[in-house]
Order: C-alpha cells, then structure tokens, then sequence
C-alpha cells in the first residue's frame, strides 16, 4: 500500500499533542479532554488501516521486533533510573509497573492502579490487539465489527470493574474497536465518507461532554467516546491533507509520524527522570516547571535515538 502522507503528518500533530496532553497545566482543561477524546485511539485505528492477513507466527515475530522489543528496552531503562536516581522502592514499583502496563481503573475488585509503565502501555497493548485482531480475521472475518465491539464492551467493563490484567491484556481487547474501525476507513475509503462537518460535530461533542482514557478505561459515556474518536481521527486527518503542501512543516511532521515509537519511549524515560533532573538542577518542581522539563527532555532524548538509528535502522523498529 503506498504511504498515505496525511496519515504521517497526523500521527506527528498527534504524538505532539499527547506530549502535551500529560502537562500538569491542562489537565480539566478543554484541550485536555480534546486530546484524550482521539489521540491513543488514532493509533490502533491507523495500525488496523494498514492491517494485512499475516500468521499468528509472523504477526508474534513482527509485534517482538516492532513493540515488545522497544517495550523491554525502555523499561529496562526506565527501571534503571528508578533505582539508581530514586530508592529502592521506586525500581521495584516500576519493576511491577513494567509487568501490568497501563495504569487502569480507580476502583477495580482487585486494585493495581498505582503501578504503570507509563506512557509506553500502548506498545504493549498494539502487540497484543494486533494478534487478537488477526486471530478474529483468520476465524470468523465475516462477523469481525460484531466481535471486536462485544469484546471492546466485555473487556473495558471487566477491566474497569474486576481487574486490569497484567501486560495490558484487557487494555488491548477494548482497543478492537479502534483497531476495526481503521481497517474499515481503508476498505470504504476514508476520503469518501460524506458529511465531514457531521462527524466534527461528533468529535466536539465528545470531548465536551465525555472523557475518554484508554489507560483508565474510562468511557464517561460509551456509544459517543467510542464514535468520538474515530470522528476526531477523520477530523485530523482532514486537516492534516489539508497542511499536506506547506512543505516545511509537513515535512517536519511526516519525520515526527514516522518515529512516534521512538518518542514515546523517550517520552516516558522523560516521564520517569524528570524530577530528578530538576533537583539535581535545583529547580523547584512547580507543574510548569515539570511541564517544561517532560517536552525538553522528550526532545534531547529522542534526538541522539534518531541520530543513532540512522546509522543503525534495527535498532528500535524493524523496517
């Protein structure tokens, strides 16, 4: 399939603006919910875009190279900070944090909420989502929409309700629907759907009226979330086309699409060493300060991870 550059560019406006989205500043602000209302659910509904029938074998093997691997890396990291920077306790927590992956629900039977991998969940949960997808393709494609809303609606209560199973196993049965959804867009066209302003009334109401975590399974109101996202991603990929001929910054944003993997590894390594940076620093950790330090640091982690790959495009994500 030849790459889609609108889709690119609105993978980098969204790795951004997820960036921005964990600020401290805009939390239950309207941008905050807007960003949460589409920007994890982007991803998988672009991953099922380009989903291809493969083995369970090949998809294992590919999902390793392309997100577990990554995963393990930064954790490994990320855990080596914690104990080195911090205490004892806090690479231990991590160490468990690794083993569940998102952060789930507040109020579960059995509570593990304190403990995440943070921003990184999602490599986990795209692995196991695109295994459970090809899974349903393979068995019964004719009934795959039916099958992924149902399990999406099982698993995001029982995950809410009972318990957040470890390596983001639940997270990646409520993403099915996203992940359906995109290849849905591709087989009917996602530039062909009509009544574009309907659909961005859609994702307004969404975010204003709902919130929508997939970390939390938190789906303030399921049937509008759930639709909420998928219009909110046709919403940015429209405007993504439409910025697709400035050509500085669509090149610009097409390179950030195409690393988003890389920058949230370095995004949650940012996540983890911030506030030992700003003490060692002697910077008062106020919540722009630790805004501040969560972007500049993304960035001079990720860009020495760019710089290397280019001598070395194995190191993180198998072409």
């Amino acid at each position: 399939m030849q790459r889609n550059r609108a889709i690119d560019i609105a993978k980098g406006i969204t790795i951004i603006l997820m960036i921005l989205g964990h600020f401290n500043s805009l939390w239950n602000t309207v941008i905050f919910y807007m960003i949460f209302s589409f920007h994890m659910p982007l991803f998988f509904i672009f991953s099922g875009y380009f989903y291809k029938p493969k083995t369970n074998r090949e998809f294992f093997t590919n999902g390793y190279n392309r997100l577990l691997k990554p995963y393990i890396i930064t954790a490994i990291i990320a855990i080596a900070i914690s104990f080195i920077c911090y205490n004892k306790n806090a690479g231990v927590d991590y160490l468990l944090g690794a083993l569940i992956g998102c952060m789930g629900s507040w109020n579960p039977l059995i509570k593990t909420y304190e403990l995440q991998a943070g921003p990184i969940w999602f490599l986990l949960a795209l692995f196991w989502c695109q295994i459970y997808y090809n899974i349903i393709q393979r068995k019964c494609s004719k009934y795959s929409t039916v099958i992924c809303i149902l399990l999406s609606l099982f698993f995001w209560k029982f995950s809410e309700k009972v318990i957040n199973l470890p390596l983001c196993l639940g997270c990646a049965f409520t993403a099915l629907i996203f992940y359906e959804a995109g290849k849905l867009l591709r087989e009917n066209g996602i530039d062909s759907s009509r009544y574009r302003w309907t659909l961005y009334l859609i994702w307004i109401a969404a975010f204003h009226f709902t919130y929508l975590n997939m970390a939390q399974y938190i789906y303030t109101w399921f049937p509008l979330s759930m639709t909420g996202a998928i219009c909110g991603t046709i919403a940015i990929y429209d405007f993504s086309k439409k910025i697709s001929t400035w050509m500085g910054i669509s090149t610009l944003l097409i390179y950030i699409g195409q690393h988003t993997l890389e920058i949230l590894c370095c995004h949650t390594i940012a996540w983890i060493s911030r506030c030992y940076i700003l003490k060692m620093l002697c910077i008062e950790e106020t919540p722009l300060n630790m805004d501040i330090s969560y972007a500049i640091l993304t960035i001079i982690y990720t860009i020495p991870i760019l710089i290397f790959k280019g001598f070395k495009p194995y190191f993180i994500i198998r072409k």
